[in-house]
């Protein structure tokens, strides 16, 4: 087989999927190509990141800080906070998500690029091979010096939310003043730039009356979806969900979930869990081994949903289900319609 040369060093991947077997991934064009243990010995030593075995972790989730430039009345963070780790902590935590062989990464928070150690967080991640996922509001990336790292390192996606098409609607939602005019150029400078965006339009009750007008917008710089769904925030507070513009709609029967077996969530605390919502579950980071019996544990199925008559056709998971319950005395406050339905 042939190779091309990579334009910038770092852009080919050699990963180990525990799936898939080798894959060589471009991070210019993000395409991928699955190889043969006799395809990988023949690939050159040079100008190729090669990333260590796989363990059956394939995703991560690093939340780098839980502060935010916004104050989202919907936020599942609530009023949580953190004390932030330092950035030699942070490049710790890295090396450990490398460690296990994770391929896809996802830079969270809080507001990600409101890290002061962002860029240098960023590079050190790019530069140990991971695909990365910027997962942000977005008002930050109208700023020079992030459009210029991105264009050097180019990440998989940048996941940007909307949350309006007015300045009156982003101020409502966000309790901030100047939103809409820094998104739009933030999404502006992106597309210029050449940056591959994915836009998700958060639907609730305080924009729901511009969310045409949100689909479109999205729809220029890369529309990805519309978010419906709200959830409690980390500490079960359920005032999220009264922003809600219908109820929830019903889902397939919660099946197998990959949060503590293929993925797991690092927090701005520097310790790990299953996923975001399993927070107040979370480990240090030094018991990971314990994290497969963590998740084992959160994804029993709470008795109340096996004894509920709607249970074959509700989707809810059991972490969720726990967190909307942990502060009242209702069976499952995300009941739907399902035995008038029936």
């Amino acid at each position: 087989m042939t190779h091309r040369n990579p334009m910038t060093p770092g852009t080919l991947v050699l990963a180990q999927h525990p799936k898939h077997g080798w894959l060589l991934l471009n991070r210019a064009t993000y395409e991928s190509v699955e190889l043969e243990e006799e395809d990988v010995a023949e690939l050159p030593t040079e100008g190729i990141i090669r990333r260590s075995p796989a363990t059956g972790y394939t995703s991560a989730y690093f939340e780098l800080i839980k502060a935010c430039n916004l104050a989202c009345t919907h936020c599942y963070l609530g009023g949580a906070t953190a004390d932030p780790l330092t950035l030699s902590q942070k490049k710790s935590a890295l090396d450990f998500i490398e460690k296990q062989g994770v391929i896809w990464l996802n830079l969270t928070g809080g507001e990600p690029l409101a890290d002061p150690d962002f860029a240098d967080v960023y590079e050190h991640a790019w530069n140990l091979g991971f695909i990365i996922t910027v997962m942000s509001n977005g008002l930050l990336l109208e700023r020079d010096d992030l459009i210029d790292l991105f264009t050097r390192m180019p990440p998989y996606y940048l996941s940007l939310s909307l949350y309006g098409a007015s300045e009156e609607t982003y101020r409502r939602v966000t309790n901030r003043s100047g939103g809409w005019k820094k998104i739009q150029s933030s999404l502006r400078k992106a597309q210029k730039a050449g940056l591959r965006l994915a836009v998700k339009v958060l639907e609730s009750k305080e924009n729901v009356h511009e969310l045409e007008a949100m689909v479109v917008l999205a729809e220029r710089y890369g529309f990805h979806k519309i978010m419906r769904d709200m959830i409690p925030t980390v500490e079960g507070n359920l005032a999220p969900l009264q922003l809600r513009c219908a109820e929830r709609e019903p889902m397939e029967h919660f099946s197998e979930c990959l949060a503590g077996s293929r993925s797991f969530f690092l927090t701005a605390n520097g310790t790990v869990c299953p996923c975001a919502i399993t927070q107040h579950l979370a480990i240090p980071l030094q018991e990971f081994t314990r994290l497969r019996a963590v998740a084992i544990e959160a994804l029993k199925l709470p008795d109340d949903c096996k004894e509920c008559p709607s249970f074959q056709r509700c989707g809810i998971c059991p972490p969720r289900f726990r967190l909307l319950t942990r502060q009242g005395s209702l069976s499952c406050p995300e009941r739907c319609n399902h035995e008038q339905a029936s």
